[in-house]
């Protein structure tokens, strides 16, 4: 099995010999996450193809998300004769902060068909901001500029094409498919709605909304967590995914075999859980109350004056402050709406999981770990790129921070005066033994001639000569008496006891 980049590697049939399928329609809407500002006068000429682009690319072609995924699938692409000479009919990107909108779509074309593809959420925070808007209101502004963009470009696209998008862009093909024109709509071949968001069920009840309803092609994961927000049809298929949770919603992990997806023959369990858990709760709660939860966490997000995903964390460090003093300003009624919110979709999904028990709790164990393996790679690497240094100089000029080290700085203090008080003391008490063993070896000397004599060692004396001639003198008599012993007591009668004989 293999993802999309195989598929653009290997299976390169002409549209005529093989038709436009689920898995271009995939690659159509990734593809359209390459950013074409400043190609608007190239794609004027009408002519201009992904073989084109693929040699003429600019820096920033791949700077919105997965750059590395996206160049081998545009390289791919573009040497496929099944893809190459597609060409780019035309390209729109609105990022407005003040409107909360995101939006981006790419229109293709080749032989006779042609496909409208809108761009999923960017990195961006009021990308995102305009994703959770839609919890709570009934249109948002990028649904609007689909439908818009639509039919103002209804006339350069061939007479039957297709539309879609992955994720948000899912999402925005079928409102577009559901509101545009009916002479537009009915031009429309498929809605190829890869994992997006669905729809209020104010639009799934119109009357519109049933104009299109068998033209929609829509695709899950099995773990589907974007998918199942808001209100979808059971009409879906399963796509076999090698992903984990969150990571089965990354198109480049959808599995391909025989050049078509591999289908499961349902979303497991837990998706099915969030699924009931997020259409009760938003059936349930009050608008009121998801929008004060939505505005309340963009509102800590801007003040930390992050433009991506990404900057959110430096930028709460840079702006510590100012987020600690936004906590303390809410609105203490606002706060209890927040709670009141949170803990009614807690206890909705317990209902729901005590309704539903656990099949297979080891699979769920499996997948964890699965997921914590995945991603302990790319996080090892994430945390080798941070920019330690502009880290260590936002740190250093946080109020907090400094608080920090205020008080490291006292405690390291204390523990130097500590370690120089007990080393004076040491070497105090080390000259005061020094000191006595000094006075006890000059006693010792004083009575050295004692000792000696005690040990019966005859100690070192200087002699003059007449004391070393009556030192001989004895020595040599000594001498004669041991010799002569027997003969001694006669000889010193003898003498009249005269030793000098």
């Amino acid at each position: 099995m293999g993802n999309i980049i195989e598929y653009a590697l290997k299976f390169n049939k002409s549209f005529a010999e093989d038709a436009f399928n689920e898995v271009d329609g995939l690659i159509l809407s990734q593809l359209c996450y390459l950013n074409l500002d400043g190609y608007e006068e190239k794609l004027s000429s009408g002519n201009y193809t992904i073989f084109d682009l693929n040699n003429d690319r600019s820096k920033t072609l791949l700077n919105i998300r997965v750059p590395k995924q996206n160049s081998k699938l545009l390289s791919s692409l573009a040497n496929n004769p099944r893809f190459k000479d597609i060409k780019i009919l035309k390209y729109i990107n609105i990022r407005n902060a003040e409107k909360e909108q995101q939006f981006s779509a790419t229109i293709y074309s080749w032989d006779t068909e042609g496909f409208v593809a809108f761009r999923g959420t960017d990195s961006t925070i009021v990308g995102w901001k305009e994703d959770f808007n839609a919890m709570f209101m009934d249109i948002v502004p990028s649904q609007h500029e689909g439908v818009k963009f639509l039919e103002e470009n209804a006339d350069i696209l061939p007479q039957t094409f297709y539309i879609g998008g992955h994720s948000k862009g899912g999402n925005l093909a079928v409102y577009a498919a559901v509101n545009v024109k009916k002479e537009i709509q009915d031009r429309i071949a498929i809605v190829f709605d890869n994992d997006g968001p669905g729809v209020h069920k104010s639009v799934l009840d119109s009357e519109q909304y049933l104009n299109v309803r068998n033209k929609i092609f829509y695709l899950l994961p099995a773990q589907s967590v974007f998918g199942l927000i808001l209100f979808n049809e059971d009409n879906y298929l399963v796509v076999k995914s090698d992903g984990v949770w969150i990571q089965q919603h990354d198109p480049f992990n959808w599995k391909i075999l025989n050049n078509c997806f591999v289908y499961l023959d349902n979303i497991n369990r837990y998706s099915s859980v969030n699924r009931e858990t997020l259409n009760r709760w938003l059936y349930e709660t009050e608008p009121e109350k998801r929008a004060i939860l939505v505005d309340t966490i963009y509102k800590l997000i801007t003040i930390t004056n992050a433009e991506k995903v990404g900057d959110v964390p430096v930028g709460i460090i840079k702006n510590y402050d100012s987020v600690v003093k936004a906590i303390k300003s809410f609105n203490k009624e606002d706060l209890t709406k927040i709670s009141e919110v949170l803990a009614e979709y807690k206890q909705i999904k317990k209902e729901i999981e005590d309704a539903n028990p656990t099949e297979n709790e080891h699979r769920a164990n499996t997948d964890i770990q699965k997921f914590i393996k995945k991603v302990s790679t790319p996080i090892k690497t994430f945390i080798e790129k941070l920019p330690i240094e502009e880290y260590i100089e936002i740190f250093n000029k946080n109020v907090l921070v400094q608080k920090t080290k205020g008080v490291a700085t006292k405690v390291t203090k204390a523990v130097t005066d500590t370690k120089n008080y007990v080393v004076n003391k040491t070497n105090n008490r080390t000259q005061q033994i020094s000191e006595s063993v000094a006075k006890n070896v000059d006693n010792a000397k004083k009575y050295n001639d004692e000792i000696l004599d005690v040990i019966d060692v005859e100690p070192v004396i200087e002699y003059t000569e007449e004391e070393k001639k009556v030192k001989q003198a004895k020595a040599n008599t000594k001498k004669f008496k041991e010799k002569y012993f027997d003969y001694y007591d006669d000889i010193k009668h003898y003498t009249k006891g005269e030793e000098d004989w």
